[in-house]
């Protein structure tokens, strides 16, 4: 059976008129219902029976709070070491690696020094021959192609902005020659720089000279960029690969 909104009101009635005129028996009523609902004392006293064991639950909470946090910081600081350890190798391996890449460069370049020998000169001497080869095989006579370093004056310091020297590697005047020779070419400054080279030179002889830059090998993750740069800046790139 559902009681309605009227039965209710009927029945707050009742308990009023209860409680005005026989309130014991409203209390033996209230008495009834008790086992229906948790009254205040009952949380109350439940609460300070159970007391104890709340405290315990709390304390073996933080206990595993705790344990759980020292472990993490364990972990971490254990991480931390093998990262720190993984980072010393790593450095120490390049270090190698450096020295095993400067041991190549001298091999090589003592090499070429021996292969010039052979040639009767210099490295420099051994690019002259080299480039005179190629000039010639175009029609280009060149009687003295000057490979010994040359030094000219940059007073507003456009080349290099601490230095009034600019220094160049292959110059001929006449046919207008410019050139530069490297060991390797493993980035772009080098290349940039002669670039601006050439600039310095052709506005103070008031020419266009033919261009060449000479190196043993170009490194191959800057190929693409130098052939780029070439052909804009009419450079022509002789590698004795």
């Amino acid at each position: 059976m559902s009681l309605t909104e009227l039965d209710y009101e009927r029945i707050a009635e009742t308990l009023d008129k209860l409680y005005t005129e026989k309130p014991e028996l409203l209390f033996k009523l209230y008495n009834h219902l008790r086992k229906y609902f948790v009254t205040n004392d009952d949380f109350k006293q439940f609460m300070e029976q159970n007391a104890a064991q709340f405290r315990e639950l709390i304390k073996q909470m933080d206990r595993r709070f705790e344990e759980n946090r020292q472990e993490t910081d364990k972990r971490f600081e254990e991480n931390n070491k093998r990262f720190e350890d993984n980072r010393r190798e790593v450095k120490k391996e390049f270090k190698r690696l450096d020295r095993r890449i400067d041991n190549v460069e001298n091999a090589l370049k003592q090499g070429f020094k021996e292969l010039a020998i052979g040639y009767g000169g210099t490295f420099e001497g051994f690019n002259k021959t080299i480039l005179r080869k190629i000039l010639e095989s175009r029609g280009i006579p060149v009687k003295a192609l000057n490979v010994t370093p040359l030094h000219f004056e940059d007073p507003y310091k456009t080349i290099h902005p601490d230095s009034i020297d600019v220094e160049i590697n292959i110059f001929n005047e006449e046919p207008a020659i410019v050139g530069e020779v490297t060991s390797s070419l493993t980035t772009l400054k080098k290349f940039e720089l002669f670039v601006r080279k050439i600039q310095f030179l052709e506005e103070k002889f008031q020419k266009k000279f033919k261009r060449f830059f000479i190196t043993l090998y170009v490194d191959e993750p800057i190929q693409g960029i130098i052939k780029q740069l070439a052909i804009q800046n009419a450079v022509e790139v002789i590698t004795l690969e």
